[in-house]
C-alpha cells in the first residue's frame, strides 16, 4: 500500500504531462474523504472511469507502473522491465508524447544506476518491448540506439516458433515481409492492419521510384504497359483494389461515409487475394526488388534457388 499519496499524484501528473505535452489534459487527484483517486479530464472529473478513451486509460497505466518501478528500483540490483506493446493502442497524435516519455524514463533510471558508489550496482535498467507493429519496432530500435548505444540492444523477431536476431533493421522489407506472409496465409494476425501495411509498401515504392501515389501508380500508362500479363494489369487497374487501400487507411472516408466501424466488410481471404496481387503487381515490375528484399526472411534452412523458386511459383 503506497503511503506518500501526495508525492505519488504530484509524480505521475508530472509524467503524464510529459506525453500530452499539456499539464491540464488529464490529471489524477487523491480523495482523501472517500479514499480513493479521481480523474479529471480538461479540468472536468470524470465520474465513469470507463468514458475515458483507451488511449487515456493505457496512458495511465503506463506512468502508474513506470512510476512504481522508479520507486522501488531500489530494492534489487537488477531491474528488467516487460511492456506489452505500449504504443500501438495509443492514438496517433499521442505516440510521440509516449516515445518521448519512454526515453525520459529509460534515461532517467539509467542515469540514477550510473550514479551508484559501488560498481557492482551500476548496471543498466533492462527494458524489454513487445510489438507486432513494425513501425513502434523501428522506432522503438532507434530510441534504443540513442540511449544504450548498438551494443546494449537487440532487435528479435518471432518468426517460426524462434526467435531470430535482426542486426540490420530495414522497415520497408519487414512491411514486404508482412505481406507475403499474409498473402500465404502465415500471418492471420496482420488481418486488422494489412490494409495499411500495403498502403505503405506501395506507396514508398511509388514515391521513391517513380515519384507518384499509389492511385496513379496503378493507374499510369507508362506503368502498366511494363506489365505483360493481362490478369494482374486488371487487378491493378479495378476499382476494388484502390477502395480497400483507400478505405482501409484513411479515417477521413469513414467520417465521409459515415461509417461507426472501424471493420471493413471484406473477409480475410479476399484480403489475402489482394495481398497477394499487390505482390504480383511489384514483382511483374521488378522482380528482382522483391527477391532481394524478401530472401532475407527465408527459413535458415531453406536454399536460397529453392525460396526465390518458390516466390516465382506463388506470384506467376
Amino acid at each position: 500500500r503506497i503511503i506518500n499519496y501526495k508525492r505519488v499524484v504530484e509524480e505521475l501528473n508530472s509524467d503524464i504531462a510529459l506525453v500530452f505535452f499539456d499539464s491540464n489534459r488529464l490529471k489524477l487527484n487523491f480523495n482523501t474523504e472517500k479514499d480513493q483517486f479521481e480523474v479529471e479530464v480538461r479540468g472536468k472529473r470524470v465520474d465513469v472511469l470507463n468514458n475515458l478513451s483507451t488511449s487515456e486509460k493505457n496512458i495511465i497505466s503506463i506512468c502508474w507502473f513506470l512510476l512504481m518501478v522508479r520507486q522501488n528500483d531500489e530494492s534489487t540490483k537488477k531491474v528488467r522491465v516487460f511492456l506489452d506493446d505500449p504504443i500501438s493502442s495509443t492514438d496517433s497524435q499521442n505516440k510521440i508524447g509516449i516515445y518521448c516519455y519512454l526515453k525520459y524514463i529509460m534515461t532517467k533510471l539509467n542515469e540514477k544506476k550510473a550514479n551508484k558508489e559501488k560498481e557492482e550496482e551500476k548496471e543498466y535498467v533492462s527494458f524489454v518491448l513487445f510489438t507486432h507493429d513494425m513501425e513502434v519496432c523501428n522506432n522503438i530500435e532507434k530510441l534504443f540506439l540513442e540511449i544504450y548505444g548498438k551494443k546494449k540492444y537487440k532487435t528479435l523477431m518471432l518468426k517460426n516458433e524462434n526467435f531470430e536476431d535482426i542486426t540490420i533493421f530495414n522497415y520497408y522489407s519487414a512491411l514486404m515481409n508482412d505481406i507475403y506472409r499474409f498473402a500465404r496465409g502465415e500471418a492471420e494476425g496482420l488481418e486488422p492492419y494489412i490494409g495499411n501495411i500495403m498502403r505503405r509498401v506501395v506507396e514508398a515504392y511509388a514515391t521513391f521510384n517513380y515519384t507518384m501515389g499509389f492511385i496513379e501508380f496503378f493507374k499510369n500508362k507508362d506503368i502498366l504497359k511494363r506489365i505483360k500479363v493481362t490478369k494482374i494489369k486488371e487487378n491493378a487497374e479495378s476499382n476494388m483494389l484502390k477502395l480497400v487501400f483507400h478505405g482501409e487507411s484513411h479515417e477521413e472516408e469513414k467520417v465521409k461515409r459515415m461509417e461507426g466501424s472501424y471493420t471493413r466488410t471484406y473477409s480475410s481471404e479476399e484480403k489475402k487475394v489482394l495481398a497477394k496481387q499487390v505482390l504480383q503487381f511489384l514483382y511483374s515490375l521488378d522482380n528482382y526488388h522483391l527477391q532481394r528484399h524478401l530472401i532475407k526472411y527465408k527459413n535458415k534452412s531453406q536454399k536460397d534457388d529453392d525460396f526465390l523458386n518458390e516466390l516465382k511459383v506463388f506470384l506467376t
